[in-house]
């Protein structure tokens, strides 16, 4: 199973549309060509750094899965077609199914990527004296719909451009012991996306996570970049030994580790879990800064910690 798939199961299991997701019972009729484009170029638009996804086969209201006639999709030339017609400049989708349960999911996927936003309406779309996309309009997925950009969208959008762009991919900091070969350490894992708009390659060897609780602001170095995962069978790399390299128009999705005493931890679970927030800071090889905003996060303790701590 590939990471999309996994991906697109998860966002099936949340049951909820958002700027990531849009669920459909059935791929689009013939005559709602215009709904397609304007879906593709919504989520094309919305600056959060993940791949966004059109799901064919699900119920929308109810969340069942009930699977679609694999013939009903079309070849992705055909969508290629439309947006080389219909969308300046051209946004490169990917079209694909999998089996879920018996049944046949379908899927468009959109990739995260900030270099070419933002995408236009280029062309207009009328059909029966109806005009359903005008020359010059630009759209936007905010929340689980579709919106006409305002100004405030469009600075959204030229900010993140010529960026790295940094961002929590779940809201959580993870206390944990990991096993790395036969030792157990104590450490903190914090997922996090990072997507270079960049137009050059930046390689980093430092990442720290900032967590401001109350009025104490606690500063850890990250050891290592992974997947998120308790047992790692080999020495990692050190991140400040080994730098990471992220080409222009990449985006990756991977765990920061870092160190952590058991006193901090401890310290850590006595804060109000509502005043904590974090953030990350990286440092490339040419000392370059970047810095995401603070954002409020919660505090996952393992279950063996808390036992170990009579909780």
């Amino acid at each position: 199973m590939s990471k999309f798939e996994e991906e697109i199961i998860d966002l099936i299991g949340a049951q909820a549309e958002n700027d990531q997701v849009d669920f459909k019972k059935e791929y689009y009729s013939k005559e709602k060509k215009y709904d397609l484009i304007k879906d593709i170029v919504s989520f094309a638009n919305n600056t959060k750094p993940k791949d966004k996804y059109i799901v064919f086969g699900i119920e929308n209201s109810s969340w069942v899965p009930t699977g679609i006639n694999l013939s009903s999709l079309p070849d992705i030339s055909e969508i290629n077609d439309l947006l080389h017609i219909y969308v300046e400049p051209f946004i490169d989708v990917e079209i694909g199914h999998f089996d879920y349960k018996g049944i046949t999911i379908g899927f468009i996927r959109i990739p995260h990527n900030g270099l070419n936003r933002p995408y236009i309406i280029s062309k207009e779309y009328s059909k029966n004296k109806v005009t359903s996309l005008r020359k010059g309009e630009i759209y936007i997925r905010k929340g689980a719909s579709n919106f006409i950009c305002d100004r405030n969208d469009l600075d959204d959008i030229y900010c993140n451009r010529g960026s790295l762009n940094i961002d929590f991919y779940t809201t959580e900091i993870i206390i944990s012991n990991i096993r790395i070969t036969n030792k157990s350490c104590l450490m903190g894992q914090v997922r996090f996306i990072l997507q270079n708009n960049t137009p050059k390659t930046i390689v980093f060897d430092d990442v720290k996570v900032y967590i401001h609780c109350g009025s104490n602001l606690l500063e850890h170095t990250t050891e290592f970049i992974d997947d998120q995962k308790n047992i790692i069978n080999k020495l990692p790399d050190i991140l400040s030994h080994v730098p990471i390299q992220l080409s222009s128009g990449d985006c990756i999705q991977k765990t920061a580790f870092f160190s952590i005493s058991e006193s901090a931890a401890m310290n850590l679970r006595k804060k109000d879990s509502n005043s904590i927030k974090a953030s990350i800071k990286i440092r490339d090889v040419l000392n370059h800064m970047y810095q995401n905003e603070f954002s409020a996060v919660s505090l996952n303790f393992s279950d063996d910690i808390l036992r170990k701590w009579g909780c």
